[in-house]
Order: structure tokens, then sequence, then C-alpha cells
């Protein structure tokens, strides 16, 4: 499998275009994902996995770190839906279920993503900072996978919160 800067005349290709190929592709994964009953978010981690240094390496690790933008992006655009979805009457409502849900998820997230870097890289600081990671990107596929299916109700509702 070749880089995808090896199938480039001039070995540069723009950044809104390549932004827009993979946002493409990522929709077209999603809505394969949608057909086998699974959430649009697994068809763009696999995505992901297939175009990155970890198995065909069409993009490598150079060009993804000059798209960090995206992930930002991204990023900014789940703070804003969860920033949405916030109410401030369930939280005052359901503190301390909150508070018990918010610890629970927090260390077993930390634990299983830090134990399955271990058991990956035998690399006990990059385990203990994707364990890190892990937690603090939670949030993100849960509110996803919940705005996807348009899911209601008090366990949604309490997720959310």
């Amino acid at each position: 499998m070749h880089s995808i800067m090896q199938l480039i005349p001039n070995g540069h290709l723009p950044a809104m275009i390549l932004v827009g190929l993979i946002l493409f592709s990522g929709v077209f994964f999603g809505r394969m994902m949608h057909r086998v009953q699974l959430p649009a978010l697994m068809g763009y981690m696999l995505l992901g996995i297939i175009i990155g240094p970890a198995a065909a390496n069409i993009l490598p690790a150079a060009i993804l770190h000059k798209l960090d933008f995206v992930t930002e992006l991204a990023l900014g655009f789940v703070a804003i839906s969860i920033g949405f979805e916030l109410n401030f009457k369930i939280l005052k409502s359901q503190g301390k279920q909150l508070l018990s849900i918010v610890v629970w998820e927090s260390t077993v997230t930390f634990i299983v993503v830090t134990a399955i870097g271990l058991l990956v890289t035998g690399n006990t600081p990059l385990s203990l900072l994707l364990g890190a990671v892990g937690v603090a990107t939670a949030p993100a596929g849960t509110v996803a996978v919940i705005q996807e299916n348009n899911a209601r109700g008090p366990f949604a509702r309490t997720l959310l919160a």
C-alpha cells in the first residue's frame, strides 16, 4: 500500500482537499456501520485505523500531525453539543448519583485503557498517558452515540449530565 503522497504528482495535496476526502470517507464508513446496526462512531474509528500509520499508512504520521486542527475542531463541536445538553436542574436533582457515576466511569476507563496499553505496548508511561486521554475523551463517544440514536429517558439524561 502506498502513502497518499506517493500518488500525488508534486507530493503536495492542499489541506482542505485532504480534509474533505477524509470527511467524505468518514461519512461513508459511518453509513456502512449503520447498515450493520453499529454506531457511526465505529466507522470513523475504523477509517482512522485503516488510513493511519497503524495499518495501511495511507496518511503517514507527518501528515496527520499537520491535521491536528481537525481534531481540535471536532472536539470543540463535541464540547458545544455537551453544553447544549447540559441541564442544571438534572444536575441538582441527581447530584450524588452523578458523582458516583463520574467517579466509577473515570476510574474504570483509566484502569481498562491503561491495562490494554500495558498489554499492547509494555510501556508504562505511555500506557498511563493513554489511560488519562481515555478518561478525557470518553464523554465524546457517549454524547455522539446518544445523539445519533436520539436516545431519550432517564438513563440518557443521566449519561449526558
